[in-house]
């Protein structure tokens, strides 16, 4: 594959799994080949001519540059630094929350501000913290 390529098969594949469709079936709706789907969703190849009809099917924009990661709320990121002792253990719940965050800004859209450092009451319960702030509860 050629590296000046965008890669936005991960978005495609997520895009289609939401949908709980298969491959074949995506393929069928636009009229490709399931494995033209498959060397997509795997960066294989580029959905030059078709990116329009992907766009329309999912109703997401897949032209546009990867998004930056989400940033984490710092009273969130404080809590998890102070509270997880183990680096491998603190940063794959801080890909968890990364993850979480960017789920939530692509089902309300980019207009939505994730609460945080914004002045904005959490959304939902809070939990209370050792240090007895209080953290939102987790989704």
């Amino acid at each position: 594959m050629a590296t000046s390529l965008p890669r936005i098969g991960r978005r495609i594949k997520r895009a289609r799994e939401r949908r709980r469709i298969s491959q074949a079936q995506l393929g069928a709706a636009l009229g490709v080949s399931q494995k033209t789907i498959d060397n997509w969703e795997n960066d294989r190849t580029y959905p030059k001519s078709s990116i329009g009809a992907l766009e329309d099917f999912f109703g997401i924009d897949l032209s546009a540059e990867e998004r930056k990661r989400p940033r984490i709320p710092a009273r969130i990121l404080e809590a998890v630094t102070s509270e997880i002792a183990d680096p491998a253990e603190r940063a794959e719940m801080l890909r968890a929350i990364e993850e979480v965050l960017s789920r939530r800004a692509a089902d309300e859209g980019p207009d939505v501000e994730l609460h945080g450092d914004s002045g904005a009451e959490p959304c939902g319960p809070s939990v209370p913290a050792p240090d007895g702030a209080s953290l939102p509860a987790p989704i």
